[in-house]
């Protein structure tokens, strides 16, 4: 029989599963007093989970069982200390120091094995943000966004802090964040559902929105994206992306989704985009979305529109309906 066969918990998860904390760390105990050989080998199982020995660490420390452990989850306990201890850059140590190092399979497994944690609080969730922020930020490590993604939410539904993870996911700088969280549009959990419209920035008023509209929305507007890099801290409703109306109204991409200044082709588009420049922001954006629409359905239209004045064109804008304005 062929097939992918799903490996058995390693020991000391299973009976993590079936003991209380307390119980767990007692059973802990024993063990590590009793054979430490025997002790070691079961903390460097190969399928033991991060929330495992993470779980362990108190017990690890008491009986000096963490050198007697495998690299990886030396790496992982030094990993955590250091990010406890508030030296994410590594100073003094050799964890997190570039991302040349030989730590990126261990802050994966970390990250894989323990987003889904529900039983550790307060340290672990610092361990994970701290994890989470060096693989998206020193790594660029794009296989942990959806990991990322996934813990945020965990994190919000069970009324756990966020705002550090969002901030990790921001920093990150690629628009795929957004379709990930996105796909959370049509949860059948309501309270998910409108968690991913406050992330995107879609509001309350668009209690309606489906995946499928927002997916069209970012594949047509993805070539005049930019980082805005908004946190938590500072805004209510924090925008990871905006779309730069000026580049869309000229049909200009945003080079690597970086706020760059346009600079203008001629004289003549200058003095538009100086025009452009000074209408009100809802209606750079109404006019950018026309201009658009108008160049992909009857561009010898736009063509004659475009010669005409700016404020013209806004109101032909505002008389043929323009887009509704989202805060990303």
């Amino acid at each position: 029989m062929t097939g992918n066969v799903a490996r058995p918990a390693a020991y000391l998860d299973a009976l993590r599963a079936q003991t209380t904390p307390d119980e767990y760390r007692a059973k802990l105990s024993n063990l590590c007093s009793g054979d430490k050989r025997h002790a070691a080998l079961l903390l460097s199982d190969e399928r033991l989970s991060f929330p495992a020995l993470f779980a362990a660490r108190e017990q690890i420390m008491q009986h000096g069982l963490k050198m007697q452990l495998s690299g990886k989850h030396i790496a992982a306990l030094g990993i955590a200390e250091q990010i406890l201890a508030r030296n994410p850059k590594g100073e003094g140590s050799s964890y997190l120091k570039s991302p040349a190092n030989k730590e990126l399979s261990v802050l994966l497994w970390m990250l894989v094995t323990g987003f889904r944690e529900e039983g550790l609080r307060g340290a672990y969730d610092e361990v994970l943000d701290g994890v989470t922020a060096v693989l998206l930020d020193l790594y660029h490590e794009k296989r942990a966004l959806s990991y990322a993604v996934d813990l945020l939410f965990l994190r919000a539904k069970s009324g756990r802090n966020y705002h550090d993870l969002f901030w990790a996911i921001s920093r990150f700088g690629d628009p795929s964040s957004l379709r990930l969280i996105a796909a959370r549009l049509d949860a059948p959990d309501a309270e998910t559902a409108a968690m991913a419209r406050e992330l995107l920035g879609v509001g309350d008023a668009q209690g309606s929105m489906h995946f499928s509209d927002y997916e069209r929305w970012l594949r047509e507007n993805d070539p005049f994206l930019y980082f805005a890099g908004e946190s938590m801290q500072y805004s209510a409703k924090p925008a990871v992306f905006r779309v730069d109306h000026a580049r869309k109204y000229v049909n200009r991409a945003t080079p690597a989704y970086e706020k760059q200044v346009l600079t203008p082709k001629n004289e003549q588009e200058r003095a538009r985009l100086a025009e452009f420049s000074a209408l009100e922001e809802s209606d750079r954006a109404m006019l950018a979305q026309y201009a658009h629409e108008m160049r992909q359905k009857d561009p010898d239209a736009w063509a004659q529109l475009e010669a005409k004045p700016v404020a013209q064109q806004a109101e032909a804008a505002k008389k043929n309906g323009g887009e509704t304005v989202w805060s990303i």
